[in-house]
């Protein structure tokens, strides 16, 4: 299920901000140790398939030259633009 994460070369650290979620209930779904609260499935969904959509299209994974300071940022920039693609509300709801 989150192989996309992996593909789109994101840090446990990076899904964690965008869904407003712990880094370690993040990293423990990313290997398969537990799944996603019932309560926020639908957002996790949302962002899989963002995430998934921006693979496709080339913007995901950054390209290195990307400074780390602004990675996170500039991965939140490229969801959003996705989710809006999708005619899909934020992550963060």
């Amino acid at each position: 299920m989150f192989d996309v994460i992996r593909t789109a070369k994101m840090t446990p650290s990076n899904v964690a901000k965008l869904l407003n979620v712990s880094r370690v209930a993040v990293s423990l779904w990313m290997n398969g140790h537990s799944e996603p609260h019932h309560l926020i499935r639908r957002r996790v969904d949302r962002l899989l398939r963002a995430v998934d959509a921006a693979v496709k299209a080339g913007t995901l994974p950054l390209s290195e030259d990307v400074p780390r300071k602004s990675r996170h940022a500039e991965i939140a920039r490229i969801i959003h633009r996705q989710l809006e693609k999708m005619s899909l509300s934020p992550v963060s709801e």
